[in-house]
């Protein structure tokens, strides 16, 4: 392979291997144990290998670039959390989002009305979802507040009905709603099961039922719903984990079943998010909340917590045009490779 280490900085190629038109080259990188980051992280000098297409791939141009593992994220995520000056992909639609009073639901009807929709904020109380409903009507959107129980079905058909009625047809809908009732199996209470299915599994089966009735007629819809990373499973949440893993499954029966009258059905698998929840499981195990931040980031490969936005962010993506073809997926969230 002539010519291949021009150019090359702290790597050393050490074995060549390849058919007639790929060549792989296996590389040992440098690594600065000495020379650490701003938040203690060695930097890495990492070889990038560019193949080309002329000569059937039989060229690689190595490069190498040091990435600085240490370096700070920037306070803002690099996308605009409010989608301003993007393209209003959802003008003319009516959008859904349950347990939206604050957190990642606050922030996904915030950002799905920046895209252009007219929001139904949801929460289990009309006057929680104030705040958010005045967000998105001072940015210029339409919204309106409604209070209902996702687990209890006639609250959820009457709510639907009063979104249709004010709003028009429901043509995306985001199950959000969710509760905590953490335990060990063996203290867990057959309150706290039915609690947590009730809500995350049941809500979703109500509100999606109810939407999709919306949606077919119209040959359109988009539903999104939020699993986690919990769902791989998690020690004191079997209920949760439970609940979040069946939304998985739940998601690919829907992508399966809706599908052929235009209606795409995609989970997001949030990591660790600072919302006001998991500050709350921080203070009911008697944990500091900034530190159990600190210590999160730490083992998060992009070395920071995730925020509410970058969750909207891609419910964003999911329910544009964009993600057409994208149908019966989970996306995990959780700045490192999870699944």
């Amino acid at each position: 392979m002539r010519g291949a280490g021009r150019g090359v900085r702290d790597a050393r190629a050490l074995s060549v291997s390849g058919a007639s038109n790929i060549r792989s080259v296996i590389l040992e990188t440098d690594y600065n144990h000495g020379d650490e980051g701003a938040q203690g992280f060695p930097q890495a000098r990492i070889p990038l290998i560019d193949w080309g297409l002329t000569a059937g791939f039989r060229r690689a141009r190595l490069s190498s670039q040091v990435l600085e593992y240490g370096s700070a994220p920037s306070e803002e995520p690099a996308a605009n959390a409010e989608g301003r000056g993007s393209v209003a992909h959802l003008e003319n639609k009516v959008a859904v989002v349950t347990g939206a009073g604050r957190g990642i639901g606050g922030r996904t009807a915030v950002r799905l009305a920046a895209d252009g929709a007219a929001v139904a904020v949801i929460d289990i109380a009309e006057d929680a979802t104030k705040d958010v409903v005045a967000e998105i009507e001072e940015a210029g959107g339409r919204a309106i507040g409604v209070g209902c129980d996702v687990s209890d079905e006639q609250s959820v058909l009457a709510a639907a009905e009063r979104v249709q009625s004010e709003l028009g047809s429901i043509g995306v809908l985001v199950n959000n709603a969710g509760v905590l009732r953490d335990n060990l199996l063996f203290k867990m209470s057959s309150s706290d099961w039915d609690t947590v299915m009730g809500v995350h599994l049941r809500g979703a089966f109500l509100w999606s039922r109810a939407a999709q009735a919306q949606m077919v007629p119209e040959k359109w819809g988009k539903i999104v719903n939020l699993s986690s990373t919990s769902a791989l499973g998690n020690r004191g949440q079997a209920n949760y984990s439970a609940a979040k893993a069946g939304m998985q499954g739940f998601t690919k029966s829907l992508a399966i079943e809706l599908g052929p009258f235009g209606i795409n059905v995609n989970a997001v698998a949030p990591g660790f998010i600072a919302t006001d929840m998991t500050r709350a499981t921080a203070e009911r195990t008697g944990n500091d909340f900034e530190q159990m931040q600190k210590a999160a980031a730490e083992r998060i490969p992009v070395r920071r917590v995730g925020r509410p936005e970058d969750i909207a962010n891609v419910v964003s993506f999911l329910v544009s045009e964009d993600a057409s073809y994208v149908s019966g997926q989970t996306i995990y969230v959780a700045g490192g490779p999870k699944g």
